[in-house]
């Protein structure tokens, strides 16, 4: 056996990601509690982090920028999206990494009405250990109208990168038999299917799980070891959402190689 056939057997590094709608750093008892937030994240133990409902500068939050507070609690890198600006500060999604990481973009999502929340995807590159990986952060509306048009425009955005080793976590207000979900996971699996086959976990609420809105989908260059749900202590009264935990690496190259000879 030779050193090219050991490296091609070698299993690529590991990454955990993670998505988590912090509902502005709220707590089921009503108080908003920054560290508590960081307690949950640093417990999760995640590599990437998706973090929906983050404010920055907005009055209600004491002026803070809370997805750089977070970051420098963590130890991590940050992008914040703003999906919202009033006046009264940003309002959006936020990518927390470990490892470095480049803002692509961040662009709004279309609403069904006037009066509809304002929402947006925040596209990111993380320099991975084993190599890129395109992370997607994305909160879709209350309409199934309007998250149909916001799924649609999400894809839209995955698929122009065309890239096999992508990340897309989400807060989507659905669940598998909506028309936003389905149109994702045709070029995105559901890494809770494959990380639990025939047993997945309501995120919302907190206290009483009975919907699961809140997702991560992964691109066919990943492979899914591992998937989770924390729901136990701390995090069930941190935010009215729970957090998804998934472990990923890429897929080996021993195994692409043997499905071009298949």
């Amino acid at each position: 056996m030779t050193d090219a056939d050991v490296e091609l057997q070698a299993p690529p590094p590991t990454l955990r990601v993670m998505t988590y709608n912090t509902h502005g750093c709220v707590g089921t008892d009503g108080v908003r509690a920054l560290e508590r937030i960081a307690d949950v994240l640093r417990a999760c133990d995640a590599d990437v982090i998706g973090l929906q409902e983050i404010d920055v500068g907005r009055t209600r939050s004491g002026g803070l920028d809370q997805a750089e507070a977070i970051a420098v609690r963590l130890g991590m890198s940050h992008v914040f999206g703003a999906a919202l600006y009033d006046g009264r500060g940003h309002y959006g999604n936020a990518v927390l990494s470990r490892h470095p990481i480049e803002h692509v973009r961040t662009e709004k999502l279309p609403t069904w009405r006037a009066v509809s929340e304002p929402r947006c995807f925040v596209h990111t590159r993380v320099a991975a250990p084993g190599g890129e990986l395109d992370v997607v952060v994305t909160h879709f509306g209350l309409g199934p109208i309007e998250r149909m048009g916001q799924a649609r425009h999400v894809a839209a955005e995955i698929e122009r990168t065309s890239s096999p080793h992508t990340v897309l976590l989400g807060d989507f207000n659905c669940g598998r038999g909506s028309i936003a979900y389905r149109r994702l996971t045709t070029s995105l699996a559901d890494a809770q299917q494959l990380g639990r086959p025939g047993y997945v976990c309501a995120t919302y609420p907190s206290w009483r799980p009975i919907l699961r809105i809140d997702h991560v989908l992964v691109g066919a260059g990943l492979e899914v070891l591992a998937a989770e749900v924390p729901n136990k202590g701390l995090v069930r009264e941190a935010s009215d959402h729970l957090p998804v935990v998934v472990s990923v690496r890429r897929a080996r190259a021993v195994e692409r190689a043997r499905g071009r000879l298949a």
